[in-house]
This record gives structure tokens, sequence and C-alpha cells, in this order.
């Protein structure tokens, strides 16, 4: 069995702010003069990597869209020395009850020269996070900033206190969290959608629609999803047909797997062929596929693990 794997988390860090902001180019949006940083980001995992300054030294992290709040492993805070500032819950998005985890200071942290404003993490085992990972932050660490995620070109802007302007883009709503939200639809079906750049995959569609959508292979388990308290089985099947995609027009070409998540979820592999805003002051976001015509999504077929049988 295939082991497709990719962490996703949600920081339930209520005393924090939950912020994000993104642009890109002046066809798609302006900004309004103020400071303005870019750092390269590093696509080899599949998910995309920043260097940070923090304590006096640079530290690797993955910068996660489907993150709420930034999360640190165990080592790491010990390593750095990082003052224990409270607790902290840390949420699955498969459900139930959230840990209780220590919530660790994280002044001083900067990308690029340019200061977080939310700098606390949770403290999680290191076992918990994405292979090779000791850090994950997301766009909630910039209350006063607009991001911009060049997938395409591997760049991360920050500008303090700008705002979007037009786009011929389609807008979306970010969640509750600070997290991007939208939907999937796939004929009469309009599924949840998350866009989580902390998934190296494709899709992922929960598997409660998976008998009212237009397979054209039978459903069979792939691998697991791991979650941040347990895995997930994740079942896969190919799928041909049109879709829209958080506005965007796309076709559906490839395999598709499924889970017990709640949502519709799109990772790195879609999202290398993307530009994305997330505008905080307006509480909106927007995802640009680079290249023109319809974008194609879709993954390679599992490849089943094997297994010798020993006499």
């Amino acid at each position: 069995m295939q082991q497709f794997q990719f962490n996703i988390f949600r920081a339930l860090v209520p005393a924090l702010a939950f912020v994000a902001a993104g642009l890109f180019t002046a066809d798609m949006c302006t900004a309004a003069p103020g400071p303005r940083v870019e750092v390269p980001i590093d696509l080899a995992s599949g998910r995309p990597g920043i260097s940070v300054s923090l304590g006096g030294s640079n530290v690797p992290v993955v910068y996660d869209t489907g993150a709420g709040g930034a999360v640190i492993t165990k080592s790491l805070a010990d390593k750095l020395g990082l003052k224990v500032v409270g607790e902290s819950r840390v949420g699955s998005p498969g459900g139930g009850e959230p840990m209780v985890v220590k919530l660790v200071s994280l002044e001083g942290m900067s990308v690029g020269g340019y200061a977080l404003t939310n700098a606390h993490a949770a403290v999680l085992d290191d076992a918990k996070l994405p292979p090779n990972a000791t850090m994950v932050i997301g766009s909630n660490q910039f209350a006063d900033a607009l991001i911009e995620i060049d997938f395409v070109n591997k760049r991360l802007g920050i500008t303090k206190g700008g705002t979007a302007g037009t786009s011929s883009g389609a807008w979306q709503k970010l969640d509750g969290h600070g997290l991007p939200e939208a939907s999937l639809v796939i004929g009469k079906e309009t599924i949840p959608l998350h866009i989580d750049s902390g998934n190296p995959g494709a899709l992922v569609v929960p598997k409660r629609y998976a008998e009212k959508l237009p397979l054209t292979g039978p459903l069979q388990e792939s691998g697991a999803i791991r979650l941040v308290d347990r895995r997930m089985p994740v079942y896969s099947a190919p799928m041909q047909t049109d879709a829209v995609l958080a506005g965007t027009p796309v076709r559906i070409d490839g395999h598709v797997r499924f889970s017990d998540l709640p949502f519709a979820n799109v990772g790195g592999s879609v999202l290398a062929k993307t530009r994305m805003v997330i505008d905080m002051p307006n509480r909106r976001w927007l995802l640009v596929f680079a290249e023109g015509g319809v974008p194609v999504i879709g993954a390679p077929a599992p490849v089943p693990k094997v297994v010798t049988k020993v006499e």
C-alpha cells in the first residue's frame, strides 16, 4: 500500500489574531506604499520551504496555507531555548478532542527582515510534523501584511499595509480561522474546499462524495494521511470530468484521492502551477493558474506496495 502522507492540522490559539494577505503583479493587484520583502521558496519536498531568522540562526520552515497557527517541534524549541508563554490547543481537521500543548514565543523571528506579528508557536512532538520539517508557519503570522506566494517562480513576498486591488481572477473568502476556503463543483455536487500548501499531493475529496461523482474505475485503498492525532486511510479512483475549482474552470484527468476529511483539499502538485494572493485586510484570497487554457488536475495511479512472501 502506498504511504501517501501529509500533515494537516489547525492550531487553535484564541489569544492570537488570525491574519493573512497576498500580492503579486500589477495586473493582479496593487498595494499601498509600505516595506516589502521577498524570499525564495524551496519546493523540493512538494511543500513550500523558506528560511527564517530566529534566535540568531537561520531556520528552515514550511509555509502552510492550511495552518491556522505556527507549530514547532519540541527538539527545535529546546535547541533554541524558546520561552514557554502558556498553553494552546491543536485540533485535527478529522475531528476529535484538541490536544493541549505548550505555547512558546517566537519573538524576534523574521522572514527576510520582516518581523512576525503573531510570534507564538504550539510545540508538538517531532513525529507529528511532516518529514524533515521542524517548524510550520502560515499566513496568520503576518497580521499587518499582504502575502504573495508565487509557486511558479518560487518566490514569497510580504508587503506591509497593502490592500489588494482589482483582478481578473475570482476572489474567495477566508474562513473564520483565516484559512483559504472555497468550493469544488463537480456536476451537481458542490464540495467545500481548502487550499493547503502543506499537502504535497494533488486533490483529496471527502469519501462521502465518491458515489455521487463520475469515477471511471473502482475506489481502492491506496495509502494514509497522517494527521496530528492519528492516521486516516486514503482511497484512490480515476476520474475524467470538467469541474470548477475556487471559481476557475478545470479539467480533472487522473487519479483523485478520497478520505474521511470534511472538506476537499488541493495541495502542492496543483499549486505548483499557480500564484496565490491572500488579502487579509479584506478577508479574501485569489488563486491564478499561470498557464493559459483549462488547467488539468489529477495524480498518477498509486503504485501498489510489493509484498514478498517468505516461505
